[in-house]
């Protein structure tokens, strides 16, 4: 009985203190995006969210400072900032594509919106793989955008349960917008760091 109370006693706590390091990562990674002045904030918050989620998951070391993230940001500040300039220049091309699309007046042939779909599809999976497993694993630029595409190809169920997830993460903090403050990125960065370890720790890279 004793050893039942202390099992309880003990999850309880890891379960207290994860709770409160999501509301710490939360923050973090709000008030770095905005020391960023967003833009150039977003990039490297995320990437610090990310390696935290990773040390986590990897060690059950529930913990976070501002020191330690601060530390991250600035690592990644550079490179980061890099990645996602790439990746905001391929979304608004994408982007700038639909928008033509939507406005044309004179039929286009089918293959042409079939072909804007894939590479949209293309160009979300490895987006949704490529900043986890940069955290994940040391690469060049190409590499890494190489082995993103093929992981979210190979684990496409992994890679649909990443974005439904997301949306309805992002769907349920609308309807509660207090959860932008204190939980919502930090959950979605602990739960899309898990779903990718899981793809990427089933799979033997050269």
């Amino acid at each position: 009985m004793k050893v039942s109370q202390q099992t309880k006693k003990t999850k309880f706590n890891l379960t207290l203190t994860l709770i409160v390091n999501l509301f710490k990562l939360n923050v973090l990674w709000i008030a770095f995006t905005l020391l960023g002045t967003i833009v150039a904030g977003i990039y490297p918050a995320t990437i610090s969210a990310l390696t935290i989620s990773r040390k986590w998951l990897l060690t059950k070391d529930y913990s976070v400072t501002t020191k330690e993230f601060s530390s991250l940001f600035k690592k990644e500040f550079k490179q980061s900032n890099l990645f996602g300039l790439m990746f905001s220049v391929a979304g608004g091309i994408l982007l700038l594509n639909f928008i033509l699309l939507s406005q044309l007046t004179v039929s286009v042939p089918i293959i042409v919106p079939i072909a804007f779909y894939i590479l949209l599809f293309f160009f979300i999976t490895t987006l949704i793989w490529f900043f986890p497993l940069y955290v994940h694993r040391d690469n060049k630029f190409f590499k890494q955008l190489k082995n993103a595409f093929v992981i979210g190809i190979l684990k496409v169920p992994i890679t649909m349960l990443q974005c439904v997830s997301l949306f309805l993460l992002l769907y349920i903090s609308l309807a509660l917008p207090t959860m932008f403050l204190f939980f919502t990125f930090a959950i979605i960065s602990t739960l899309w760091m898990k779903w990718t370890l899981k793809g990427i720790l089933s799979i033997k890279f050269n």
